[in-house]
């Protein structure tokens, strides 16, 4: 069937699973088990951190199983302590600071030492690490730019384990947008109540304080002039989000979806990066989605106290090759003229020779029907040693036999038995060409005791299952190679070290394969800065004969030969080393690598032969305080059964910053050997969530038949592809961080700013940002396509989700010039090609129903064409049926592309879009109360011609100034009187504005009360200015009452005592209108009228209450 209308699916990129980053971590009973926290070897040794690190994470349980309603705590941990320390600690086994959950290290360049964490997913996936701090975790001054440290773990542990993003505004989010005319905040959930108010720091000695002002080009406040300062005593029933304002006491929970419950339900309107990349989901629904809690329910349990295991990170380099010489070996590689043996020998001595660690202990086995011990384990230190255990090595004879690969496992189990009792961290390589045998006691015997294993498929691609999911399950991974370059890929990667210390690591910067003919090859490498020691050109050739080599370095006129011969200007200082048994030319450079562009010249020295030559090179830092350039690349997933994409990504950075702007290529490897070239980009756009993060990203739906592939990620050169170092301008782009606080509102009203955070103090120094040329190469592993066939008549892959639509006003002051999209054009497959078209809808108000019914939305007029995939697209679209009651309206944008086979992709983020029906600078700003000082404004009265109401600051709050029944606010007296006695309001509806009063020049200031609250019993009050005082309340001689000095500050009122006598008598009830007392001598009862009707006091009788006088009815004399 050629047309086949699929239907779009979520696709959640997890992209850590090829790491096996979260194989260790479970859900048992509730309870996480086996997360890890690891520290930086560069990290001094310091106690502290350890019980610090304990107290954080106990509290986090609290905070945990509170946050997620009884449902998960944090049961066991691990914290890796390097090598370096001198502590007595237990091993670690195969636990390694590069697969950590949680990494204790030096401070991100931009985000200093404030917690983050590294999101590479989508919604509801994985992240790769919190990242935490020493000064962090030990110094106490951090909780004041913080929160307290248990709820901010549980905030990061939100983004790394279930894929929310932060429901504040984060990089480049808006900070403010209107609801029904209204400027708000930022935030989830919208009661969350507090001020916006615009701090200018130029003062070095203080702060001031106004009201934020409207840019007129956006309608909003300018980025990073306006604070909204949430009040640190909320409404009792809010207790939402952990992922906003966590710091507030009393937020405890995520937002949730639950009607019955408003106070606390998801802000969907918030312009954030949650609403973007969950479709408005609230943060609660993405996690109770997760696979955690699927199968989990709220329960009880006396405790959720948390275990430590404190471990020390093993300097243990134990590697065992296990090389299969069955007779499969010896039929021909698929690329060169050499045996599948030959090129497996030739690998694994280049491994042996320059790759594996030093200090590292290697042993060697092989098997065909037996297995066979070639070598117990060797410590290699200096060459001498290499040279010696590479003679251990097989030879392209022993090919034959049989292919029995438990043998080979269990002879390799006895080699490391034989040094030592603990097998803890040992790595086990297996290199097989065919199907073989296998032993389930042997697949035991690898998980029991801990070992780290790894495959490689050689020219195999299907079959021995049973290897791929034990290195998946262990940790070590699998991958697939077809040729020689491909084998010396991978066994770079297998003695890569784990530990955290780049001094340490070895970088490959080149891997590429030439058919060298007559005329010979030139070809080139950048070498960059960062790195240069130990640097190693490894040339490995097919055939009798090794071709001449010239290598040039960026030094003018010097040039290194190979061994094999000496043509003009060779220089003496350094020959390329020619081995004729294992076909290697190896150029080592002594010193530290010239910084350039290194070329070389490959030349047949035999006119009978046109040998294929692969080259490697690789470096290690140049300067141990100087982050070196790394390349970490991976997938989404290791086995794809259906018509789901893959996706590769690449992570370059300098420590880590991100390094932007470099060109990335990912290499796919098919089962038959063909290779498929596509560049992943970092633009924000669907798989890549953000842009210009140092992530590179891309899908893959080039399947073309069942078997395994191999990926391949490298940092190209070139005149236009060259990688360059540029540092990110905005740190937060790279993680989601902790909420700062960088100030509140005290309970009396009065604002606490935090100093430190406003002036900048401890955000990251700015890196300068430097432009350099520079390569890296890197095999992250092999992933296996089982689904349905694939071919040109089938178009199975629709496009992909519009993740980054922004739609703005084409001109703020005329609606009717339309709207501007802006976002990444998706393709015909993915982001592979061109799609045919868009279908654009909108909403008003109701906007999260895009989400829900987009296709019965409304559609605009106006679109355009489709480009390619990865192109900027800015379309211009009309919306004819705007309603002009409010002064700004909310419009909801959403789009979905089609290919020419009708599959359509997701639909897009949704994009609001205030609608400004009159200028921006119009629309009023709610004063915030406060005066320049930051105290509490308590004075001033505004009044809203719009409502004819009155309003007046109180303890820092705007508060309507409500008046007894049929009275109003008197503004030039200062206070509430009869109707008759204050002028007729004419509404202007049209005008919203706040506008400040003047004070009553009528009423001097020290006469005037506080409050306009009653002192003293009803009816009336304190009647003399003696009792007034004496309660400590406030005499208003001008009125002749008496008034409370504050809302919580009226005296306490007994109850009033029976005068005594003979006869009946009613008193009032001091502070409950519909009641009294009824006394008989000095004998008393209480009374209550009927409903809707108080006690009037002047006439000793209960009267409905319009025939009362104020405060306790609403009668009012015609005349008085």
């Amino acid at each position: 069937m050629k047309n086949f209308y699929w239907v779009a699916f979520a696709i959640f990129a997890i992209l850590n699973v090829v790491l096996g980053k979260y194989e260790n971590v479970k859900l048992v009973d509730n309870g996480y088990e086996g997360i890890v926290i690891a520290i930086n070897p560069e990290i001094a040794e310091n106690p502290n951190i350890i019980s610090s690190l304990k107290t954080i994470w106990s509290e986090a349980s609290e905070v945990l199983w509170k946050a997620t309603k009884n449902r998960t705590y944090f049961k066991n941990i691990t914290i890796l302590v390097p090598h370096t320390w001198n502590g007595t600690y237990t091993s670690s086994g195969k636990y390694t600071y590069d697969n950590a959950d949680v990494l204790v290290a030096k401070a991100h360049p931009g985000f200093e030492h404030e917690p983050y964490t590294l999101q590479l997913g989508e919604c509801g996936g994985h992240g790769e690490y919190i990242h935490l701090t020493p000064e962090y975790i030990t110094e106490d001054t951090y909780v004041k730019h913080y929160g307290p440290r248990g709820k901010v773990m549980v905030h990061e542990w939100a983004h790394l384990r279930w894929g929310i993003f932060d429901e504040t505004p984060t990089a480049n989010y808006p900070e403010f947008y209107y609801k029904d005319s209204t400027l708000e905040a930022t935030r989830c959930p919208e009661s969350t109540s507090g001020i916006n108010v615009k701090v200018d720091a130029s003062d070095p000695d203080g702060f001031s304080l106004d009201d934020c002002v409207i840019d007129p080009q956006t309608g909003l406040p300018p980025r990073g002039e306006c604070l909204f300062l949430p009040f640190l005593d909320q409404d009792p029933a809010i207790h939402t989000s952990l992922m906003s304002h966590t710091f507030l006491d009393q937020v405890v929970h995520f937002c949730h979806d639950d009607e019955s419950d408003p106070m606390n339900q998801h802000n969907k309107e918030a312009p954030n990066e949650h609403n973007r990349l969950c479709s408005q989901r609230s943060t609660w629904d993405v996690i109770t989605s997760s696979d955690d809690f699927i199968n989990t329910t709220s329960t009880t349990r006396s405790s959720v106290l948390t275990t430590f295991n404190v471990v020390q990170a093993s300097m243990d380099k134990r590697f065992v090759l296990i090389l299969d010489t069955s007779g499969s070996m010896a039929s021909t590689s698929l690329i060169s003229r050499q045996t599948k043996m030959q090129e497996a020998i030739i690998s694994s001595a280049t491994f042996i020779r320059n790759y594996a660690p030093s200090g590292s202990q290697i042993g060697i086995v092989d098997f065909d029907s037996i297995g066979v011990i070639n070598s117990y384990l060797k410590t290699i230190n200096n060459d001498a040693d290499r040279d010696n255990l590479v003679g251990y090595l097989p030879v392209d004879s022993d090919a034959r036999g049989g292919t029995c690969i438990e043998c080979g496992v269990d002879t390799a189990l006895e080699l490391l038995r034989a040094n030592s009792s603990d097998l803890a961290g040992a790595r086990i390589l297996v290199l097989t060409d065919g199907e073989g045998s296998w032993s389930s006691i042997t697949e035991r015997d690898v998980t029991d005791n801990n070992i780290v294993f790894s495959t490689i498929f050689f020219g195999v691609n299907y079959g021995n299952e049973f290897l791929a999911n034990l290195s998946e399950h262990t940790g070590g991974g699998w991958n697939y190679a077809t040729d020689i370059r491909g084998l010396q890929e991978i066994f770079v990667e297998f003695g890569e070290v784990q530990s955290g210390d780049t001094k340490d690591r070895s970088f490959q910067i080149q891997s590429e394969t030439y058919q060298v003919e007559t005329a010979g090859v030139f070809d080139s490498v950048a070498i960059d800065s960062t790195i240069g020691k130990n640097t190693l050109f490894t040339f490995t050739y097919s055939g009798n004969s090794a071709p001449y080599i010239d290598l040039f370095a960026p030094s003018a006129g010097v040039k290194y030969c190979s061994e094999n011969h000496f043509s003009t200007g060779c220089s003496p200082a350094l020959n390329g080393t020619v081995d004729t048994i294992y076909s290697t030319i190896t150029f080592y450079i002594p010193m530290l690598a010239t910084p350039g562009t290194w070329t070389f010249y490959m030349q047949t020295s035999s006119a009978y032969e046109t040998p294929v030559v692969t080259s490697s090179v690789s470096s290690m830092a140049s300067d141990p305080t100087v982050e070196p350039i790394r390349l970490q690349s991976g997938m989404s997933k290791t086995e794809i059964g259906d018509l789901s994409p893959l996706v590769v990504y690449a992570r370059i950075t300098q420590g880590f910053a991100p390094v932007l702007g470099a060109s990335v290529v990912a290499t796919v490897s098919s089962p038959d050997g063909t290779k498929k070239d596509f560049q992943l980009f970092d633009g924000g756009a669907a798989p890549d969530i953000r842009r210009n993060d140092g992530v590179y990203s891309r899908y893959f739906t080039g399947y073309t038949s069942t078997g395994r592939y191999s990926l391949k990620v490298k940092v190209n050169k070139g005149d236009d592809s060259i990688g360059r170092l540029n540092y990110t301008t905005f740190a937060s782009a790279t993680g989601s961080p902790a909420t700062m606080i960088f100030g509140a509102v005290s309970a009396n009203g009065t604002v606490e700013l935090n100093e430190e955070l406003i002036r900048g103090s401890i955000s990251g120094e700015e890196p300068i940002a430097d432009d350099i040329s520079f390569e890296r190469v890197q095999s992250p592993g092999g992933f296996a396509y089982s689904g349905p066939v694939i071919d040109n008549s089938s178009d199975f892959f629709p496009p992909n989700k519009i993740i980054d639509l922004f739609v703005e006003q084409v001109d703020v002051s005329d609606v009717m010039q339309g709207f501007r999209f802006k976002f990444t054009a998706p393709g015909d497959d993915y982001d592979m090609g061109t799609a045919m078209y868009y279908d654009i809808r909108y909403a008003l108000n109701d906007t999260s129903s895009l989400v829900r019914n987009f296709e019965n939305s409304s559609t605009p007029t106006g679109g355009a064409i489709p480009q390619e995939a990865g192109s900027d697209e800015e379309i211009i679209v009309f919306v004819n049926d705007i309603p002009y009651s409010n002064q700004v309206t909310k419009i909801g944008f959403a789009i979905r592309a089609f290919d020419d086979s009708h599959n359509s992709s997701d639909i897009s983020n949704v994009a609001l879009v205030n609608v400004f029906l009159v200028p921006p600078t119009d629309i009023p700003i709610k004063p915030n109360c406060l005066g320049k000082d930051g105290n509490a404004d308590d004075q001033s009265v505004y009044f809203q011609p719009s409502s004819c109401k009155y309003f007046k600051c109180n303890t820092g709050i705007l508060r309507e100034l409500v008046c007894p029944a049929r009275m109003e606010y008197d503004v030039g007296k200062g206070y509430c009187q009869w109707l008759s006695g204050v002028p007729a309001c004419t509404m202007d509806s049209g005008n919203t504005t706040y506008i400040k009063q003047n004070k009553p020049a009528c009423m001097p200031a020290e006469e005037k009360c506080p409050t306009d609250i009653m002192a003293g019993p009803l009816p009336y009050g304190y009647n003399n200015e003696g009792e007034c005082k004496s309660a400590n309340s406030c005499w208003d001689s001008k009125e002749g009452k008496c008034f409370c000095k504050g809302a919580d500050l009226c005296p306490d009122i007994p109850e009033p005592k029976c005068p005594g006598g003979f006869g009946l008598k009613y008193l009032p009830h001091p502070t409950d209108c519909s009641k009294y007392y009824r006394c008989f001598g000095p004998f008393k009862s209480a009374l209550m009228c009927y409903t809707g009707f108080v006690f009037n006091a002047e006439h000793s009788i209960c009267s409905h209450k319009m025939l009362v006088k104020p405060p306790c009815g609403s009668f009012r004399p015609l005349f008085h």
